[in-house]
């Protein structure tokens, strides 16, 4: 797809189609383009016969002809102007211009109107990023005969935004990429996205964008004494992998800032096993290694100055002979012992060890850990916002200031610390289940119990990683949520000279 930023004195409009953004109960004007009166007396006239009321996501389309020439007219309303907001705004462009790609194949000219607290800039790279992504199909593998012609995208922008445009366009265009990538390590089948092929791909974006790859075996995560994460591992055929990627974007400066993302490339539940409904996105399980992944990218793309080391514990959860099983004592690597009440609880066990390998071998001073963790998170919150754990708010607070940029939502549950005895066990130091109740909740607790003294906050991604249905701005299947909101987070800490 091919995407311009142009000057209202460059629009034709003629053969071709605009959408023009319109807000309740105002009168479509339009002053500083160059649109014919008559064609915007249609448009008024459609309002004052309530044909098209402006309100949030609607869409009328109308076309006229002016000196043998058609021109094309779709209005998208935008609801009340005082309640305007960047994801909206996006969304409504977004569904407009599938809309628009569907009645017409010619130029399409989007009119890009400012928005009320919101910075002009961010809403024209937000509108050229998510027009990128909006386009994206994992289909590698069907045939596929479309041939269809992608129109052109012409975004009118103010005048004096026009100096950056080509920037603009770039950091959209890099940012849509490291998100689609996530969106296809996500959607790969778990017959080719096995442990050993992740960290192969973990490997080739070392490589390709400048930052550090270590990948372990079985024999160096039993040397490192790992027994939690392997006792999850050790049912599948596929050998398990400790993933380290380091990026030192700051070599000056001693601090390392940690992500570790949950990297179960199948669960199947083990012994505890899922039905079959269950199963199928299975595949999705290791969205939060895939996430960190994307994120790493990202960073490295940008050149962000700041050091991150990201650690994934990568293996599958099957059932055989030799895999663990509900009532087993496990040992994970700071010597806790946990008693298995479910092996459909897997992630955490890998997380845990993970927690425990970034802080004692790579001495990280913070923590950000992403998983596909609980089902109970969807129940909480939906399918689009990551739900958040933390004790130490000032990680969620610029969490959540960055999300405000991304279109990525992110919400806080409570860190109740009375729920921890909902993990007692009988026979060992904890339980690596806490019940039906508050599942989200005893499930951060326990991931975050690892961390010790130092400061992390979990992100359940079991909702936003992994999208049932398609919405303007979320593909069904692998989303890729939450990669730029960690990317802002580490470039708005560099902003704000706290790094």
């Amino acid at each position: 797809m091919k995407i311009e930023l142009i000057k209202n004195s460059e629009l034709e409009l003629k053969e071709n189609l605009i959408i023009l953004p319109c807000f309740e109960n105002e009168d479509i004007s339009f002053n500083k383009l160059n649109i014919p009166p008559q064609v915007l007396d249609i448009a008024n006239n459609s309002i004052k016969e309530e044909k098209f009321k402006a309100s949030k996501g609607e869409l009328y389309y109308y076309n006229t002809v002016l000196e043998g020439k058609i021109i094309n007219i779709l209005l998208l309303g935008m609801g009340k102007k005082s309640d305007a907001n960047l994801k909206d705004a996006v969304k409504g462009l977004v569904s407009a211009t599938k809309y628009a790609s569907k009645l017409y194949q010619g130029a399409i000219y989007i009119s890009l109107r400012p928005l009320e607290r919101t910075s002009y800039e961010l809403f024209a790279k937000s509108v050229i990023r998510s027009i990128i992504l909006s386009k994206y199909k994992f289909d590698k593998y069907k045939k596929s005969d479309d041939t269809k012609n992608e129109p052109i995208i012409k975004i009118v922008l103010k005048e004096n935004c026009l100096n950056n445009a080509d920037t603009l366009i770039e950091d959209a265009k890099i940012e849509a990429e490291c998100v689609n990538y996530t969106r296809d390590l996500i959607n790969e089948p778990a017959n080719h996205m096995t442990p050993e092929i992740l960290s192969q791909k973990a490997r080739e974006s070392a490589e390709k964008y400048g930052y550090e790859a270590e990948i372990f075996d079985e024999k160096y995560i039993e040397k490192m004494k790992m027994g939690a994460f392997l006792s999850v591992a050790k049912g599948s055929a596929n050998p398990p992998r400790l993933i380290v990627l380091r990026y030192k974007g700051n070599p000056s400066d001693e601090k390392i800032y940690g992500l570790v993302g949950k990297g179960l490339c199948y669960d199947s539940g083990g012994y505890s096993i899922k039905p079959t409904s269950s199963m199928l996105d299975m595949k999705s399980d290791m969205g939060g290694s895939a996430t960190v992944i994307g994120a790493l990218n990202l960073i490295a793309r940008k050149k962000l100055k700041v050091n991150i080391t990201a650690v994934i514990a990568s293996c599958e959860n099957m059932i055989a002979g030799n895999a663990y099983k509900p009532g087993d004592i496990i040992c994970s690597m700071d010597k806790t012992h946990i008693e298995v009440g479910n092996t459909d609880a897997e992630g955490r066990l890998t997380l845990a060890d993970a927690i425990t390998y970034s802080i004692q071998e790579e001495k990280v001073s913070q923590i950000i850990e992403l998983s596909t963790l609980t089902g109970a998170v969807l129940i909480a919150l939906g399918e689009e916002i990551t739900g958040a754990i933390t004790k130490y708010d000032y990680l969620y607070d610029d969490l959540k200031k960055a999300s405000k940029e991304t279109l990525d939502e992110v919400w806080q549950l409570p860190y109740y610390e009375d729920y921890r005895k909902l993990l007692d066990s009988d026979f060992a130091d904890i339980n690596n289940t806490g019940g039906r109740y508050a599942g989200s909740i005893t499930a951060g607790l326990f991931v975050t119990k690892f961390a010790k003294e130092t400061p992390i906050i979990h992100l359940d991604i079991a909702g936003s990683a992994w999208g049932e249905k398609e919405t303007p701005i979320r593909p069904k299947g692998g989303t890729g949520a939450n990669v730029l909101m960690l990317y802002k987070y580490f470039e708005n800490k560099i902003k704000d000279n706290n790094i």
